[in-house]
């Protein structure tokens, strides 16, 4: 048990630092050569891994389909709403969405049967919701309600991320659990790239030759492609290939507040009360989701 909260306690502080360096990057580079030399390096550097373990990758003709299906929400959809959603909201704003995903976990597992709906989980849910959107209202001048057009974009597009980065969570789970986490993120990683070729092809055409990347940008992108693509997501997928996805996520929901404090600190994003509140509503709402799903499981494990 001990290592895994040294697991989860490294995921947390990698996971909560990851929007600030990333608002770094793709403030200087466009999303979709960031989001294909991310996972392209991230993915070959998990496939040498894996290789250097006597191993290969898993990938055939007859179950590419499921990898594929991950791939696609991994990489050119996820990456798309998240790089562009960050460039354009506050890192601060990514972290407390992100924090949303047990919520979006539960109700992907409901519409995928595998769990059962609650009212409870219902009012925590719009609870969580509702704080999402008070952050979202919280840019106005001197804190009070207003929609800033690009904001509100970047942060429809970031609770896209959030919502493919579950499904994401949720799909990849019988795949862990039949190949292993490493073998199963070094497909998924690669098969993704292959699928953001495209994107990357018009980026270059359209960029590449004006191209300018600064010290920090280099930093941003570093620390997304070895720190995050590279140790974070192979650090989640170990730890929900041991124990139960709901459980854990609640878990790493500290990431949230270490990204409000990284944001400020290094951004200037700001901390008004109604910030705080729509975050403390966010929290709460996920707090409660992953407590009622967590008192039915021990109810079932007692009566079996």
């Amino acid at each position: 048990m001990s290592r895994t909260l040294l697991l989860l306690a490294g995921y947390m502080l990698i996971g909560g630092l990851t929007p600030v360096f990333g608002k770094w990057a793709v403030a200087e580079i466009p999303w979709g050569l960031l989001a294909w030399f991310r996972f392209g390096i991230a993915g070959s550097l998990l496939a040498l891994t894996l290789r250097l373990r006597g191993r290969s990758l898993p990938v055939t003709r007859d179950n590419i389909k499921p990898f594929l299906g991950v791939a696609i929400l991994c990489v050119p959809l996820n990456q798309l709403s998240f790089l562009v959603g960050l460039k354009w909201a506050n890192a601060s704003h990514a972290g407390v969405f992100y924090a949303m995903n047990p919520v979006l976990v539960f109700w992907g597992g409901l519409l995928l049967g595998q769990s059962v709906f609650r009212i409870e989980l219902f009012w925590a849910s719009l609870l969580s919701f509702a704080g999402a959107a008070l952050v979202t209202l919280s840019t106005g001048e001197g804190g009070g309600f207003s929609i800033d057009p690009k904001m509100l974009c970047g942060d429809l597009l970031l609770l896209m991320a959030i919502a493919t980065w579950s499904t994401f969570s949720l799909l990849s789970k019988p795949l862990i659990e039949k190949h292993g986490p490493l073998a199963t993120l070094a497909s998924v990683f690669l098969l993704g790239t292959l699928l953001q070729t495209p994107f990357a092809i018009w980026d270059g055409v359209n960029h590449l030759a004006s191209l300018s990347i600064s010290k920090s940008g280099i930093i941003g992108f570093c620390y997304l492609t070895l720190i995050t693509s590279y140790v974070n997501y192979l650090l989640w997928y170990v730890v929900i290939a041991r124990h139960e996805l709901t459980k854990t996520s609640v878990l790493v929901n500290a990431n949230f507040l270490i990204t409000i404090f990284a944001g400020w600190l290094f951004q200037g994003d700001k901390l008004n009360a109604l910030f705080l509140i729509g975050g403390a509503c966010t929290l709460l709402g996920i707090v409660l989701v992953v407590r009622d799903r967590l008192v039915v499981r021990d109810q079932l494990d007692r009566r079996a």
